[in-house]
């Protein structure tokens, strides 16, 4: 007896849909390791203790590693993502000689409050500042990937006190080179967003109100006075590296701001360019140090 069309139809869609299921269940599509594992591939690679501490309220989970002594990298992923982005960093021998590092788990990443989205680019600068607040340190670089490029610059508006220097590693920050897909409205749409991995569902509902937030956030950057360390990739298909024209028309003058452009490269330089990353830190730290020569009593963030 043949099977009728329908029956087929049906059949296909409910493959598809516990297909998605099953994959919205895969431990790798939430981009997050176990807390342990994490502390132990640290040491494995830098014979260094790293620290896991677990959510808080108002505050988000996070790793740290190094001399508590030294300047700090606050390290922001993009989206999706969470602090396992930074797990290069975090195992570079070289980098902790200069620094200990945060890595942080933004809002609805990672063990922060995970599934849960915040499109509020003060929010999620708000939690990371709650976070690294009581955290030592002499003064504090950031670091933030593509989307953590304007949560970063968020952090620097909202408490300069705490942010020393910004490095924007293939950062979204102009809002007319944020691009507006008609496709992110459908996702969200009840059925379809069940049907999606928890972290690509929280990506796609933060991305959907950034260019207006990034329209909001435009006034700050007149503001920012701490040294900027712009990276970016050439040939990144994700984020224009036309937003360099943005940050040189929208920070102050006498801003210090460093450009370092990669030929051919792409968005993805925050894992395939740890030379550059590690050079350009070490630059920002420079810069920093150079620039509050003169002010001394802002290093602290106290």
């Amino acid at each position: 007896m043949a099977v009728k069309k329908r029956h087929v139809l049906v059949g296909i869609l409910l493959f598809c849909f516990a297909a998605c299921v099953g994959i919205g269940k895969m431990e790798f599509l939430k981009f997050r390791d176990d807390p342990a594992r994490m502390e132990a591939r640290i040491f494995d690679k830098t014979r260094k203790k790293a620290h896991f501490q677990a959510v808080e309220p108002g505050k988000l989970a996070y790793v740290r590693v190094g001399d508590t002594a030294l300047p700090m990298l606050v390290l922001v992923h993009g989206s999706p993502g969470s602090l396992t982005a930074f797990m290069p960093f975090m195992q570079d021998t070289a980098l902790l000689r200069h620094f200990q590092m945060v890595a942080v788990d933004r809002l609805g990443f990672g063990y922060s409050d995970f599934g849960t989205a915040e499109g509020s680019l003060e929010k999620q600068a708000g939690a990371i500042l709650k976070t690294v607040a009581d955290l030592s340190a002499p003064y504090r670089l950031w670091i933030g990937h593509s989307l953590g490029g304007p949560i970063i610059a968020e952090a620097a508006i909202l408490q300069p006190n705490l942010v020393q220097g910004l490095m924007l590693v293939g950062g979204s920050v102009d809002p007319e080179q944020e691009p507006r897909e008609w496709w992110h409205g459908p996702l969200n749409w009840p059925i379809i967003r069940s049907l999606l991995p928890p972290a690509f569902r929280v990506s796609n509902q933060e991305i959907m109100p950034l260019y207006n937030e990034l329209v909001q956030q435009v006034p700050g950057w007149k503001t920012i006075r701490c040294p900027v360390e712009f990276v970016h990739g050439t040939a990144d298909f994700l984020v224009s590296i036309d937003n360099l024209y943005f940050v040189q028309e929208e920070l102050p003058p006498d801003t210090p701001l460093s450009i370092d452009t990669l030929s051919g490269a792409d968005h993805f330089i925050l894992w395939t360019r740890m030379d550059v990353m590690r050079r350009d830190a070490l630059h920002l730290n420079d810069m920093a140090r150079a620039f509050y020569g003169l002010h001394a009593d802002e290093l602290s963030g106290e």
